[in-house]
């Protein structure tokens, strides 16, 4: 077995650039980039026809998207909290089901969510800003 050479700092290479740490090597990471007001409308879409899909994809998106610009901001927080309403009314519908007038009001809420979503969907590719006419607003 053969021992290491004895360490010899003549052959370290010398520090790239002025040998500070990259940028953002350190400290807080870096606000998320702004959205163009294209990506904007395309993401205030998305998280409108994503709450067809369910709450979970709309909080990832929400989650994800909501720092980007206020366009997006807005739009996903209108559309978490409705999809938090429909969730709620799901619920509701599950427990009324024991009653039966669940088995009725289940199909009428999955209905509505798809054509408010569908209708909130088209406005903000619009640009425009949608408000559902039923909602709560919880998250602020």
């Amino acid at each position: 077995m053969t021992t290491p050479p004895p360490y010899d700092p003549s052959s370290v290479p010398p520090p790239q650039g002025d040998g500070q740490p990259p940028a953002g090597a350190y400290g807080p990471p870096a606000p998320p980039a702004q959205l163009s007001e294209p990506e904007q409308r395309t993401w205030g879409m998305l998280v409108h026809l994503a709450g067809i899909l369910g709450i979970i994809v709309t909080v990832i998106i929400w989650a994800i998207q909501k720092d980007k610009g206020a366009f997006i901001r807005d739009q996903a927080t209108e559309a978490l909290n409705f999809q938090i309403l429909v969730t709620i009314a799901y619920v509701a519908c599950w427990i009324l089901v024991f009653v039966a007038i669940g088995a009725f009001l289940y199909p009428l809420v999955w209905i509505a969510n798809v054509v408010f979503c569908v209708i909130a969907g088209m406005a903000a590719n619009k640009g425009q800003l949608y408000r559902y006419p039923i909602n709560w607003r919880l998250v602020k």
